[in-house]
């Protein structure tokens, strides 16, 4: 739920720009597959590794230990997050 709260969190609030958010889930062989894409409001050279990632990270690693990857980067005015979590 924190991934889907930040994409609504970090888009711009200028009126004038497109927002756009993307939001992907599906089940891909053995893993499970978790894609957020949302217009983003800071350029793309900025630190996206805020206490929310970090938190979210914290839990996966106790739930999910040595079973996930968390991908997140800023291009083209986008934010695009990947989770994989391996569930075989």
């Amino acid at each position: 739920m924190p991934l889907v709260e930040n994409c609504f969190k970090h888009i711009p609030q200028n009126k004038d720009v497109k927002n756009v958010i993307k939001i992907e889930a599906r089940v891909m062989d053995d893993s499970f597959y978790f894609e957020t894409v949302n217009t983003a409001s800071q350029p793309a050279n900025a630190d996206y590794n805020g206490i929310g990632l970090s938190n979210v990270r914290k839990r996966l690693e106790l739930i999910y230990p040595g079973r996930y990857s968390l991908t997140a980067e800023a291009a083209d005015g986008e934010f695009k997050l990947v989770l994989t979590i391996k569930i075989k």
